[in-house]
């Protein structure tokens, strides 16, 4: 779990965050991607 919640910031907010912003077609897909890492 800890480790894939790290994994996930890595890959994902990580690289939002350079981007400075979060495109709204891509925030659902990554809302889902955290969400099935948290169910796991």
């Amino acid at each position: 779990m800890q480790k894939d919640s790290k994994s996930y910031q890595n890959d994902g907010l990580s690289k939002e965050h350079l981007d400075g912003s979060i495109n709204s077609e891509d925030y659902p897909k990554i809302m889902n991607h955290f969400q099935e890492i948290v169910r796991r």
